[in-house]
Formats: C-alpha cells, sequence, structure tokens
C-alpha cells in the first residue's frame, strides 16, 4: 500500500462495533470467519474525496492480488443509520442532511 500512495494505520486493539458484524451476520459468514476491517473517516476533516477512496479500493485489489489471495469486499454505509432494523430502507435524508448535518446523529 506504501507503494501506490497510502499509509493505512494498523491496531492490534480496536474494539469493533456492530456496525462491522451486522454485514457479515446478514451475509451468513460465521462469526469466526477471518476478516479485515478498514474505516473510513466520514466524519470529521479531513475527509477523503470519493477518488481518493476508489484509489484505495484500486490500491488494496492490487495488495491482494500480490498477495496471491482472493478477498471479498463488503461494504456498509450510506445514508442509513439503522442497518439490520425495519428503518433501514428510510434513511432521513430530508432533515437536515441536505444542509451537511447528520439528522439521525
Amino acid at each position: 500500500m506504501l507503494d501506490l500512495g497510502f499509509d493505512p494505520a494498523f491496531t492490534l486493539d480496536a474494539k469493533l462495533g456492530t456496525a462491522f458484524t451486522i454485514p457479515l451476520d446478514f451475509c451468513g459468514y460465521p462469526r469466526e470467519q477471518p476478516f479485515l476491517p478498514i474505516f473510513v473517516n466520514a466524519y470529521v476533516p479531513p475527509q477523503p474525496t470519493p477518488e481518493r477512496c476508489f484509489a484505495f479500493g484500486q490500491a488494496l485489489a492490487h495488495a491482494i492480488e500480490r498477495e496471491g489471495r482472493r478477498a471479498v469486499v463488503l461494504a456498509s454505509g450510506g445514508l442509513s443509520h439503522y442497518p439490520g432494523t425495519p428503518q433501514y430502507p428510510h434513511p432521513a435524508i430530508d432533515t437536515g442532511w441536505r444542509r451537511g448535518i447528520c439528522a439521525t446523529c
């Protein structure tokens, strides 16, 4: 990743919230399945541009191929703060989101 212009941080001590485990559960992966969580700063500046995120995805694919591995990329996020609940298909986009304020936070 460094050779491709990225310097991701790494830790073995981070606690994972349900934002990472709920998508795995819904896709039927067992909790014992190894996975690599990747956090993208989406809340406070400096946030990466969509182009930078796309370039990171390309670099990640390159790194996985270079290691001779196969991987599934499962992304979670977007407009809804309610994954796994009946409210999931109904994001609150009309109550502050357009002004740049998260209406559900």
